[in-house]
């Protein structure tokens, strides 16, 4: 059991962060309504009557639901769950794509259930629960890449327009993330990355988990659906790579949009990097910055104002400044995930205070004040880096 000290400006504001990206959970009810109804579209596929059964369907998540770093949508915006239907018997060399993409759209339509809410996308299906969240469905088949990094996981996805396979490997991606979210915690294995998980609390999340939960925000804050929005994937992936192993949520945040701004810096009026996906090196999740340098303009504009707005979140004292640049950089319209985790801190802190005997360690729903012991730190009584009396 890992435990947070209260005795620094940056143990505190670890707590915090910890604290916002608890609000940035989805609810249970948000999570386990995406969880039933993923679950009973599997089934759909591979019922009774499937004319896929014959193709062995296997169907499984990918992106942030599996990497576990989804967020809580803003506002009124749906969010995702990103779901492949993978017919194992069926193959690239063989299989035209644009049939294998119809045959799924197909059982899809024989459901009274799915018709109603389904639209047919350029490389997916998607199932729109309206006003809560959509499923995107994937058609694919198997393409085992040899010398590849989880080349055996890989598979190829139909273009429903352009009438071709596109490889991609979400769940060697999965892999990916996994490696490098616990680079500071040995001696973990690598958990299935196929089912769906669980809801994921703080306690299952590493320092990485968060970052990238924190970046994902920024960039909503920023950006607010601006076209120029870096995608999740990319987000994902250049936080992956530059993450050092850092336990400390802010430490590893500066030295992260540090490194990017010494890297925007140099790159001057060059061509904009590639960002390999780490599965495949000859896709350039970047590709966007190549194709329209305002899409890596408009990034590095983002990674120096995230970076002005940690540096005065790190020198502010005083629980009411603290909050007022947390809702900045997070929250500025107010939803509540800001105001909500620095009442949780106060309160804990306060508690603290008044039981001689109380430190902070990660429990089932996160941060929890729990009776002190030799590893669990108590709270100084006057030491407090953020609070006014």
């Amino acid at each position: 059991m890992q435990t947070l000290g209260l005795d620094s400006a940056v143990s505190q504001l670890d707590v915090l962060l910890e604290l916002v990206c608890e609000q940035l959970q989805l609810t249970n009810t948000q999570h386990e309504r995406a969880t039933r109804s993923y679950e009973a579209v599997g089934d759909w596929l591979d019922g009774t009557g499937s004319a896929l059964a014959e193709y062995q369907p296997r169907v499984f998540p990918q992106g942030s639901f599996v990497l576990g770093s989804t967020n809580k949508p803003r506002d009124r915006e749906e969010f995702d769950v990103d779901l492949v239907c993978l017919l194992q018997s069926l193959n690239e060399y063989h299989n035209d794509p644009h049939a294998v993409y119809e045959a799924v759209l197909e059982r899809l339509m024989e459901s009274t259930i799915y018709r109603p809410i389904l639209q047919p996308m350029k490389r997916c299906i998607r199932l729109d629960y309206a006003g809560e969240f959509h499923l995107d469905v994937v058609p694919a088949c198997p393409s085992i890449r040899d010398g590849v990094p989880w080349g055996q996981l890989a598979i190829v996805i139909p273009d429903r327009d352009q009438r071709t396979w596109v490889p991609t490997n979400p769940r060697g991606y999965a892999a990916w993330f996994h490696t490098r979210s616990v680079l500071a915690q040995e001696g973990l294995v690598a958990a299935s990355v196929e089912p769906l998980p669980p809801k994921v609390t703080l306690i299952d999340k590493t320092a990485l988990h968060r970052i990238v939960q924190l970046f994902k925000r920024r960039r909503d804050v920023h950006f607010s659906g601006d076209q120029f929005a870096p995608r999740s994937i990319l987000l994902t992936t250049i936080d992956g790579l530059y993450y050092r192993g850092e336990k400390s949520i802010s430490n590893a945040i500066q030295q992260i949009l540090e490194e990017l701004t010494e890297w925007g810096l140099r790159i001057n009026d060059s061509e904009p990097p590639a960002i390999a996906n780490p599965t495949d090196a000859n896709e350039n999740l970047a590709r966007h910055w190549r194709e329209d340098p305002r899409h890596f303009q408009s990034f590095i504009d983002y990674v120096i104002t995230f970076q002005g707005g940690m540096k005065r979140l790190r020198a502010a004292r005083g629980l009411h400044a603290i909050a007022s640049i947390l809702n900045d950089l997070f929250d500025p319209t107010g939803s509540g995930i800001v105001n909500r985790a620095i009442a949780a801190y106060a309160r804990r802190f306060q508690e603290g205070r008044e039981g001689r005997g109380i430190g902070y360690t990660r429990g089932e729903t996160g941060l929890a004040a729990v009776a002190a012991t030799p590893r669990i730190r108590a709270v100084p009584k006057n030491v407090f880096y953020g609070v006014h009396d």
